[in-house]
């Protein structure tokens, strides 16, 4: 095996062990008692949007997936292929969180995938490992500050 493959596996390995995408931004919720910062991935093609976290076996305990569309709509989110439970928090324009969905569990085959539709107009969605929300006392009405 070349010296080059060896370094490209183990970058990936790496990569692996450190969660299963890259995040390359900083969010940050204001519960209005306390600002709580995450590293997420930011996710606004298509193809980036359906992949989403499918697969991935873990987070880290700050990690999340922030999917932006370009106008505010309703969005339905399901848990096809995943491994983790989320908790999926839906974002407006404004920036305020209008609705989480908590500790969402993951779904192994499309016969029996529940969708987790938003209840109001949403612009953006946050994925979190499941009890984030709980934990660190996120609720309806928090706000968001983008990267």
């Amino acid at each position: 095996m070349s010296l080059k493959l060896k370094i490209l596996l183990s970058f990936i390995f790496i990569l692996t062990l450190s969660g299963c995408f890259s995040a390359n931004d900083i969010l940050q919720i204001d519960t209005g008692e306390e600002v709580h910062q995450f590293n997420v991935e930011v996710v606004a093609t298509e193809e980036d949007k359906r992949q989403g976290l499918m697969g991935c076996e873990s987070l880290t305990e700050s990690g999340g997936m922030l999917f932006v569309y370009e106008e505010e709509k309703m969005q339905s989110f399901w848990m096809k292929n995943m491994i983790i439970s989320l908790d999926i928090l839906f974002i407006g324009s404004d920036l305020v969180i209008n609705q989480i969905s908590e500790s969402v569990p993951p779904c192994a085959t499309l016969d029996n995938c529940i969708s987790y539709p938003s209840l109001q107009p949403t612009q953006y969605v946050l994925e979190l490992n499941a009890g984030t929300a709980k934990k660190y006392g996120i609720n309806v009405g928090d706000t968001i500050i983008l990267p």
